[in-house]
């Protein structure tokens, strides 16, 4: 989970694969940013969540320009 700003707290659910948008930057680039290692769930890889994360929202607020992002401990 992450603080954003203030009040806002996400937690980060699940890696994205790249989807077709990104081919306009060559046809590469989704075995730059998303390898087997990756596609495998291994967070060792230099390419870990280089497409993206998806999120859910845990506490909704605002969230402004130079807020802060925190990563919140784990609970016990």
């Amino acid at each position: 989970r992450y603080r954003l700003g203030p009040e806002v707290i996400v937690e980060l659910t699940k890696l994205r694969a790249p989807c077709n948008t990104i081919e306009v930057y060559g046809p590469a680039i989704k075995s730059d940013i998303f390898d087997a290692q990756v596609k495998a769930g291994d967070f060792t890889s230099p390419r870990w969540a280089m497409s993206g994360m998806y999120a859910s929202v845990v506490v909704p607020g605002i969230i402004r320009r130079g807020d802060p992002i925190i990563l919140m401990a784990e609970s016990a």
